[in-house]
């Protein structure tokens, strides 16, 4: 899926299959992702590939990209502090999500990235500390919506997996 912003400002994240071809057994081994990320901002690009997702964290992504689209997700904003926590994070920190502002003409996005997804140049406690490094990107609902659909649209090649 492309998330990309009015503000010069792309997220493109892929399924790169399951982590285990071939699982030891067991949900979460069955379940894990593997995500590819490439990112281009004003500061640089980078790319990284984790198993950070979950078959159904990948599915709850797709759905809060719709309600975030809809405006149902409430803008969250920074504490006294200056820390900013997404509304959607998973089980892995890697990637998350959260809304920062939002209204019928645009939805500005703030997508986390941590550990592996972290840029390279990022601080060293910007990159480890979970979701302390952001970036904001501007879109219109639609092409959120649009972005959601190509994101459920790769995951329908990576069911859910029983044990």
């Amino acid at each position: 899926m492309l998330i990309e912003g009015t503000n010069a400002v792309s997220v493109r994240l892929a399924v790169g299959g399951y982590q285990f071809a071939d699982p030891p057994g067991g949900w979460w081994d069955n379940n894990w992702l593997l995500v590819r990320g490439r990112v281009i901002c004003a500061e640089g690009e980078w790319a990284f590939e984790d198993a950070c997702l979950t078959t159904s964290e990948a599915e709850q992504l797709g759905d809060w990209l719709r309600a975030a689209a809809r405006g149902e997700v409430s803008p969250s904003t920074p504490s006294e502090d200056g820390s900013v926590f997404p509304d959607i994070c998973f089980t892995d920190p890697d990637i998350a999500l959260g809304v920062a502002e939002f209204d019928r003409a645009l939805v500005r996005l703030r997508i986390h990235f941590s550990l592996a997804a972290a840029p390279p140049w990022a601080e060293e406690e910007r990159r480890f500390v979970s979701h302390q490094f952001y970036l904001l990107v501007d879109m219109t609902g639609s092409d959120l919506v649009l972005a959601a659909d190509e994101w459920q649209e790769d995951l329908r090649h990576f069911p859910l997996r029983s044990p």
